[in-house]
């Protein structure tokens, strides 16, 4: 039994989409988390590389004088562009199924209508 099955009975214009898991799915999403694992553990060991390592972990330059953004200012930059990006797509994602749903359900009720029609002309 799904969760979809209590959703749909709830609002049934809700679409319904079988996804079953296949061996090279399921192999798909196992190497982008573990490409998206060893993406995120080196920038750490990338830190943990410099020569003076208290200087990194108190939030200093290891260089003095050194000129532009930390590690930390580019990941927070990384990490707020990659949510307004998400951001954008569920806000496209949410529009095409509003859009989907309306013309689906406007076709239905024009189907169910000529049946009716049908059903009852002489």
């Amino acid at each position: 039994m799904s969760i979809a099955l209590p959703a749909r009975a709830l609002i049934p214009q809700l679409p319904y989409y079988r996804l079953r898991s296949t061996p090279p799915v399921i192999s798909y999403v196992a190497g982008l988390a573990l490409v998206a694992a060893i993406a995120a553990s080196i920038a750490p060991a990338l830190e943990a590389l410099k020569k003076d390592v208290s200087a990194s972990l108190h939030d200093h330059d290891a260089l003095p004088g050194a000129i532009g953004w930390s590690t930390r200012d580019v990941l927070m930059a990384a990490q707020v562009g990659i949510c307004l990006v998400m951001l954008f797509a569920a806000g496209v994602f949410l529009h095409a199924e509003v859009l989907w749903c309306a013309n689906n359900i406007a076709l239905n009720q024009r189907a169910q209508a000529a049946r009716d029609s049908s059903r009852y002309s002489w």
